[in-house]
């Protein structure tokens, strides 16, 4: 009988010891995707805050878009690279992958001439624009870190363009 409850406890011992072996690889796999996510998200907004102050100070050219490889992201371990694939008639697509451990995310934009009025707008899009679910869109102002409360437009080009936005998104 002894054994028998022995043989019980070291099976349910087990299960445990199992149970949270995986439950801490995934927790680690989810770390992972989403270091690597704000690694991507990282070098898009590193790349765009160094073009707009090349603009503002009127030392920007046309095939002047800064390029990263590798590049650390402070604090984590993880890393970003930045490329971009293109024309000024075209429209840039930069292209940030954020590297954490064995996780890589990818982060696509596409940037281009617009019309006098986007400034006023926080998204602007030609025809279509799909927020997907709990996403948050808040307005800033990258020249003024300081500057709060700026309310944030979204926008379409188009007269019969559409506005998507999924369940849970704040827009303010």
């Amino acid at each position: 009988m002894i054994m028998l409850v022995m043989l019980l406890l070291s099976l349910v011992s087990l299960s445990v010891v199992r149970i949270s072996q995986e439950s801490r690889m995934r927790a680690m796999r989810y770390l992972g995707r989403a270091t690597a996510q704000a690694a991507a998200d990282s070098g898009i907004a590193r790349v765009l805050y160094q073009m707009n102050s090349k603009l503002a100070a009127g030392t920007w050219t046309l095939n002047d878009v800064p390029l990263f490889s590798a590049e650390p992201l402070d604090g984590v371990n993880a890393t970003y690279s930045v490329r971009y694939e293109g024309s000024l008639a075209t429209g840039y697509d930069l292209i940030s992958t954020g590297r954490s451990g064995h996780q890589d995310r990818a982060v696509k934009v596409r940037i281009a001439l617009t019309s006098p009025f986007s400034d006023q707008f926080a998204v602007l899009s030609r025809n279509l624009l799909s927020i997907k679910n709990n996403a948050h869109i808040a307005g800033f102002d990258s020249a003024d870190a300081g500057r709060t409360g700026l309310r944030a437009r979204l926008g379409t080009l188009n007269k019969s363009g559409r506005l998507e936005l999924g369940n849970n998104t704040v827009v303010e």
